[in-house]
């Protein structure tokens, strides 16, 4: 039921921060999303009765990436051209790129999750 609060709390401050102009809401969203990563954190022993699956969790989030990067790439085929191959390559190089990056960047934050939870009492 805490998580229901948690979300309850960041969908309140991302309304809040639609609503109201840019210089006030863009801190209310940012605080909303903050907030929501960083409170289940104050939860954790509740979460130690519900172990995570991390094997589906990490398959799980290797999916989204591969979505992701197919969204990409599926966004990308206007700018591919016989006339510019280099520009192409150039182009598809920097995609894939951010594919491993973004990858590298979940894995990294998804142990860190881990050992975090694994760390606290």
């Amino acid at each position: 039921m805490s998580f229901v609060y948690i979300f309850l709390i960041k969908i309140i401050f991302i309304g809040i921060g639609i609503i109201v102009p840019y210089e006030i809401g863009l801190p209310l969203v940012v605080i909303g999303t903050l907030l929501s990563w960083l409170l289940p954190l104050a939860f954790i022993k509740p979460m130690k009765k519900y172990p995570v699956n991390l094997p589906n969790l990490v398959e799980r989030i290797t999916l989204l990436i591969i979505i992701a990067f197919g969204e990409a790439v599926t966004g990308i085929i206007p700018y591919f051209k016989t006339s510019s191959l280099i520009t192409t390559f150039l182009i598809f190089s920097s995609v894939v790129s951010l594919f491993y990056f973004i990858k590298h960047i979940l894995m990294t934050l998804l142990i860190l999750i881990i050992l975090i939870v694994q760390v606290l009492p």
